[in-house]
């Protein structure tokens, strides 16, 4: 590790499902970024859960939400490019600079993977779920 580095709490999922259309703005407007329904759903999923959520924003590899508490979260969504019904979700902590992950941004990231875990279990159009975390393949917690 270089003099300098944050250490990050990243997971991340893939799945399959037709329930996230991409919207035409995504194209016309947002130059391709896509992941709009998604993002808005994860959202939907935290917020009910009880967690604060930001309002979901694009950026350059999908659209993004933060999630605060103690620690912040960022939840990336996105629709993996020329696929119809492939989907990706990464959820990191975002530690405060040149710091370690803190253990209320590690609570907060297990608690937001735990959520959206659920919920994508939980929805009748999502399949083939896979969690990656640390680089090596395993479940949601």
């Amino acid at each position: 590790m270089h003099h300098g580095a944050v250490e990050r709490n990243v997971h991340q999922v893939g799945f399959r499902s037709s329930a996230f259309p991409r919207d035409p703005l995504e194209d016309d407007e947002l130059g391709g970024v896509h992941g709009m329904a998604l993002a808005f759903w994860a959202a939907e999923a935290l917020v009910a859960a009880g967690l604060e959520v930001g309002e979901p924003f694009p950026e350059d590899h999908g659209w993004m939400l933060d999630v605060r508490g103690p620690g912040r979260v960022v939840v990336t969504c996105s629709a993996i490019p020329l696929t119809v019904d492939e989907h990706g979700i990464v959820v990191e902590d975002v530690p405060r600079r040149f710091r370690k992950a803190d253990p209320a941004g590690a609570e907060l990231v297990a608690r937001t993977v735990a959520v959206l875990a659920a919920a994508l279990d939980a929805h009748p159009d999502i399949t083939e779920v896979a969690w990656v975390q640390g680089g090596l393949a395993g479940g949601a917690g």
